[in-house]
């Protein structure tokens, strides 16, 4: 949904995505999912011309910087993205089912992914 938003040209509901994918990458502890949206965000931010944000954004990824664990923002962020969407729970717990939802999710995000680095277009 993001990459689509971008491609459309709605950068500001990208960047809703986008935050999304860093709940659900904090959640299950997908570090690689969270620095592509982190890039993501960058980039949105670059066409609304938010350069401190872009600034924030693309150092994380570029310093190789994630989220720790261990602060407010993200034991909030996991804790309220746990009881929204409870099947998220188990997937944690397993480190990783090999199906289920997420998997979809995460094949999804890396399709979009794969296809925005190829240059071409859905």
């Amino acid at each position: 949904m993001a990459f689509c938003f971008s491609n459309l040209q709605k950068h500001d509901n990208a960047i809703i995505c986008y935050k999304y994918i860093i709940q659900i990458a904090w959640t299950v502890k997908l570090r690689e999912m969270e620095f592509s949206a982190y890039k993501g965000l960058a980039s949105a931010y670059i066409h609304l011309g938010k350069v401190e944000k872009v600034k924030f954004y693309d150092a994380r990824v570029t310093l190789g910087v994630y989220e720790s664990d261990s602060t407010q923002t993200y034991k909030i962020t996991v804790s309220q993205c746990l009881t929204a969407h409870p099947w998220l729970k188990e997937t944690a717990n397993a480190k990783m089912a090999a199906k289920g939802r997420l998997v979809g999710l995460a094949l999804a995000w890396k399709q979009a992914n794969d296809v925005e680095k190829s240059g071409t277009h859905l």
